[in-house]
């Protein structure tokens, strides 16, 4: 499984946009998204069993489908629950021809100034 991009700390009850490459496990080959889905889940450690936030394809927009570029977006309902910490993540696109790729990585959530 690839390494997911290390994403940047966000404040609990922001809105988080995130731009993602999505490459094949060489690091080099784009993951080319026309007709992909995604799957994204969090949990407070990769190990738990629940997840405590899922979202589908609709959190993301393909912005450039041959080169596997996309944005995520987190809105702030989505953390405005939560306490800072780290947060296991994963991302599983599924491509058109059925293909699944899974990608692993931490999303840091900071204390919102408002708080």
């Amino acid at each position: 499984m690839p390494n997911m991009p290390t994403l940047k700390p966000l404040p609990c009850g922001d809105t988080g946009t995130f731009a993602l490459t999505f490459e094949r496990a060489d690091l080099a080959t784009p993951i080319a998204l026309t007709g992909a889905t995604f799957k994204f889940g969090m949990k407070k450690a990769a190990t738990d069993v629940l997840f405590i936030l899922q979202k589908t394809s609709g959190s993301f927009t393909v912005t450039d489908a041959p080169n596997g570029k996309a944005t995520f977006l987190l809105t702030p309902t989505d953390t405005a629950a939560l306490p800072p910490g780290s947060y296991a993540i994963d991302i599983v696109i599924i491509e058109g021809d059925g293909t699944e790729t899974s990608w692993a990585g931490t999303l840091q959530l900071v204390d919102h100034p408002s708080r």
